[in-house]
């Protein structure tokens, strides 16, 4: 599957990033096995993004970001 790129924010139309961080799911009690990982898309400009451990995948955090309504 071939990676899509997010578009521009559609507040102030600046350019746009994926961001990803691991986090366990036991906290600091957790080894390995739990493990988890999420992704968002936040503007570089004013820092608009998605609700943090959300999406589960790169693509469908940029699919839900390309998807939204633009700010007219």
């Amino acid at each position: 599957m071939t990676d899509i790129a997010p578009k521009t924010c559609p507040c102030c139309g600046g350019k746009a990033r994926t961001k990803s961080a691991k986090y366990n799911t036991l906290g600091s009690y957790g080894d390995t096995s739990t493990q988890k990982q999420w992704f968002g898309v936040y503007c570089t400009i004013c820092r608009l993004g998605q609700p943090s451990r959300f999406y589960f995948s790169k693509q469908d955090a940029v699919n839900a970001w390309n998807e939204r309504t633009n700010i007219t």
